[in-house]
């Protein structure tokens, strides 16, 4: 499974959006893209569905095995902590 290592930079006082995370990964050219995918549903982290743009993950839980966020049906790739 494609992994994404999260430094310390990508987090803002501790937490980061799904949105910075799909761009940061390459699963979204764009910051527009990563809400369209938001908007019509594509988008599950932490086993649900991603319904607000807004959306922010703790540094602490990438911490071990990381997160895994899916792109549509098929697309899925794992954030940990760097």
């Amino acid at each position: 499974m494609p992994t994404t290592e999260l430094e310390d930079a990508n987090f803002t006082d501790g937490k980061i959006t799904v949105i910075d995370m799909l761009c940061v990964s390459k699963l979204a050219p764009s910051r527009g893209e990563a809400r369209r995918l938001i908007q019509q549903g594509g988008v599950i982290a932490a086993d649900e569905k991603v319904e607000a743009f807004d959306k922010t993950f703790e540094k602490d839980s990438f911490a071990g095995d990381g997160r895994v966020v899916k792109k549509g049906k098929k697309t899925f790739h794992r954030f940990v902590k760097g």
